[in-house]
């Protein structure tokens, strides 16, 4: 009996290594998506359409604030004052406050696509050390490895997340030596191994391993659930010289269409601060 319990237990255990092994190449697949690749893929969506894109969200909203001028104007007249040029101004600035800051973000992220793809790249040997480094910290830090760190480790692991974001080699070299220096791997001395395998050490190991299958599930989920999520969604788009070209032409047109619009709108718009009525019609 003392014989079947102890092949059950080593078989938790070899399940449970299995499992804690493959949550952490998951978890270092989802952080290069994250970290890494997003980044990239978002700087070259940027440097395809980000000057396009922003052109057209900018004569989208010109298009709409000169529609909300036109109401305002509307109002003045329907009641049969002369619209207000000043308080029309203070309105539009309150409400068109978050468009505004929406093309200054675009802007931002212009160039910050720009400092990204502008940036030196790894040689490949290089790339092969970051990303193994990377992992060792991975196992020894990440929090869904290790759910009951201390705040130093907490912060240790920030720090790797920071280096890894900016493809810091040499930080996360120091880094990997620091960890190391603090926590050499661990001798596994659980309750059970020795003579003494109760229920109760079985039921917590089966527990454990139930708890590591369901963090790896939750992993791919987010896996495929980032997969589906913008840049990643446009990879196809961005591997396309052709889809690339139809793309631009269909944002130059849309472009096209809100300044035409404008042009209408800033003439009716001029007629209404002029007080003629037959523009109410």
């Amino acid at each position: 009996m003392e014989t079947v319990v102890h092949e059950a237990y080593a078989r938790l255990k070899e399940a449970q290594r299995a499992a804690l092994e493959r949550l952490s190449m998951l978890l270092c697949v989802y952080d290069d998506q994250l970290l890494q690749q997003k980044p990239r893929w978002e700087a070259k969506y940027i440097e395809a359409f980000g000057v396009l894109e922003q052109q057209c969200y900018a004569a989208f909203v010109r298009s709409s604030e000169l529609r909300r001028r036109i109401a305002l104007a509307r109002a003045y007249m329907n009641r049969g004052a002369q619209p207000n040029a000043a308080e029309i101004d203070a309105q539009i600035a309150k409400e068109f406050h978050e468009y505004e800051e929406k093309l200054r973000q675009m802007e931002v992220e212009r160039a910050r696509a720009a400092q990204i793809l502008g940036a030196k790249e790894m040689t490949d040997e290089d790339t092969k050390r970051f990303k193994q480094l990377y992992r060792q910290l991975a196992k020894k830090l990440h929090p869904d490895l290790h759910p009951e760190q201390t705040a130093e480790m907490k912060k240790l692991w920030q720090r790797a997340m920071d280096a890894y974001a900016l493809g810091d080699l040499a930080r996360l070299e120091i880094l990997a030596a620091i960890v190391e220096s603090k926590c050499a791997d661990d001798v596994d001395i659980a309750a059970g191994d020795g003579k003494n395998i109760t229920a109760s050490v079985l039921e917590e190991l089966c527990t454990a391993l139930a708890e590591t299958e369901e963090r790896i599930r939750k992993c791919l989920t987010a896996l495929e659930r980032l997969e589906q999520e913008h840049p990643f969604k446009h990879r196809a788009l961005l591997e396309n010289p052709r889809a690339i070209d139809e793309r631009k032409t269909e944002l130059k047109h849309q472009i096209a269409h809100y300044m035409a619009a404008c042009k209408e709108l800033e003439i009716k718009l001029a007629m209404m601060m002029q007080g003629r009525a037959e523009v109410l019609h």
